[in-house]
């Protein structure tokens, strides 16, 4: 869609990774990151958690945190998101222009119905910014807000682009 962003710059301070304990075979873990960086879909998503126990066992936070991750960065991509980043207490969401201007309004409370954490919404250089609160939070409290607001702008962003 014309409102996707080519990348996502990604400064979170999450531990996300494949434990040694976890998968012990190198080549085994490498072609499972593979597998985690090809998420294109709950589906896909969901799958992945289902190998991993299925093979592995029951996964610790880390893995759960990866995939999370994988989740997220596909739908930003889609919804047009250009950075996440972490700034202290707060995670910082910066969309494309384009997106941004379908994102104005009340489109991006629709985004962010999901979303149990404070949000402060502002604009800068026609860029919309979200930081969502998480204070006090850790990673497998928030991870999911964040997997909801990307999932939610991808689905307001991309709202009739059918039709067009």
């Amino acid at each position: 869609s014309q409102y996707e962003s080519q990348a996502i710059e990604w400064n979170v301070d999450v531990d996300a990774y494949l434990p040694k304990d976890y998968i012990q075979d190198e080549r085994q873990k490498i072609n499972m990151y593979k597998a985690i960086q090809q998420i294109d879909s709950e589906e896909a998503y969901r799958s992945i958690q289902d190998q991993l126990i299925d093979r592995f066992g029951e996964f610790p936070d880390q893995v759960a945190d990866l995939l999370d991750i994988a989740l997220i960065k596909y739908y930003g991509l889609k919804s047009g998101i250009e950075e996440i980043k972490q700034d202290r207490q707060r995670i910082v969401v910066t969309y494309n222009e384009r997106a941004s201007m379908k994102l104005k309004g009340p489109n991006i409370f629709q985004a962010l119905q999901e979303v149990p954490l404070k949000a402060e919404v502002t604009v800068n250089g026609g860029k919309l910014v979200i930081r969502l609160l998480v204070q006090g939070k850790v990673s497998y409290q928030w991870l999911p807000a964040l997997k909801a607001l990307a999932k939610e702008s991808m689905s307001v962003v991309n709202q009739g682009e059918e039709q067009e």
